[in-house]
C-alpha cells in the first residue's frame, strides 16, 4: 500500500471529521478515490464482485475448508510478522 503523508491542517481536519467510508473528489466532482477512517469498523464494499466463480468458491471451501481460519487471525499474524506496516 502506498502511504500519502498530509501536511495541510485543513485537509487533515476535514478527514478527521469523516465518520464513515467516503468518496474524495476534486472541485469538479471527479472522484479521486475513497477514504476509510481507521475507526470506521467493518467496511462493506457494495457492488464488488468476487473474481471467483461460484464453482471455484465451492471447490476452495471443499479443499481448504478444514484448514481455513478467520481473517482476523490472518491479520493478527501479519501484524506480528510485519509490525512496521501496521502503525
Amino acid at each position: 500500500m502506498t502511504r500519502v503523508v498530509l501536511s495541510n491542517e485543513q485537509v487533515i481536519a476535514a478527514l478527521d471529521a469523516i465518520p464513515q467510508r467516503s468518496e474524495l473528489c476534486d472541485s469538479k466532482g471527479r472522484v479521486l478515490g475513497y477514504f476509510v477512517p481507521k475507526d470506521a469498523g467493518v467496511v462493506y464494499y457494495r457492488g464488488v464482485k468476487s473474481p471467483l466463480s461460484s464453482e471455484e468458491r465451492e471447490r476452495l471451501l471443499r479443499e481448504e475448508g478444514p484448514s481455513a481460519r478467520p481473517l482476523s487471525e490472518l491479520w493478527d499474524d501479519m501484524k506480528r510478522k510485519y509490525p512496521d506496516e501496521f502503525k
